[in-house]
């Protein structure tokens, strides 16, 4: 299995959007570094956001595996530098640090940061698109959960329909 990265964007916007499963399906456990558990679980509970429940309970169940990262100076200089949070930073410090193969994000700053390293990177729009094609979910289904994603404010109107368009040229396998 690929080894996954994952922060607290791509965690919570695939529980708002019910791929959570699809995901942990794809790619087995998911590894999250503890700034990101901070920002989803242990923050997200004391808001009474119940995506934080969802994500703990998969943590449990050890889909969900939180690890500590060793190299907190280099955790610092990455938010410092590039203005990314923590759990973002500990993200692609853990990346290196456990040889991961895939960081998800949809951090636009650490996006950015993933292609100035080199790190292969996800979105949930990407996931959505790569399930699609490999017969995970279906393009109504996918549909669907695009215009979810609208309701979130996390993405402009005109950009999701453009995606949309674009999943009607998705080849199936």
């Amino acid at each position: 299995m690929t080894i996954v990265i994952a922060d607290s964007t791509i965690l919570i916007l695939c529980v708002k959007i019910n791929i959570f499963d699809v995901l942990i399906d794809k790619y087995g456990t998911i590894h999250i570094p503890s700034g990101v558990y901070l920002e989803s679980v242990v923050n997200g509970k004391k808001a009474e956001k119940e995506d934080a429940f969802f994500i703990e309970d998969r943590i449990i169940n050890k889909f969900v595996k939180v690890i500590n990262i060793q190299d907190t100076k280099s955790r610092d200089k990455l938010m410092r530098d590039f203005k990314i949070h923590l759990g973002e930073a500990e993200c692609v410090v853990l990346f290196s640090e456990i040889s991961a193969e895939l960081l998800g994000t949809d951090d636009k700053k650490t996006i950015n940061l993933c292609k100035l390293l080199k790190i292969p990177y996800f979105s949930v729009l990407s996931f959505i698109m790569l399930c699609i094609s490999e017969n995970r979910i279906s393009k109504s289904r996918a549909v669907l959960k695009i215009k979810k994603l609208e309701r979130f404010g996390w993405y402009k109107s005109t950009f999701l329909e453009s995606i949309i368009e674009k999943i009607q040229e998705i080849e199936v396998n």
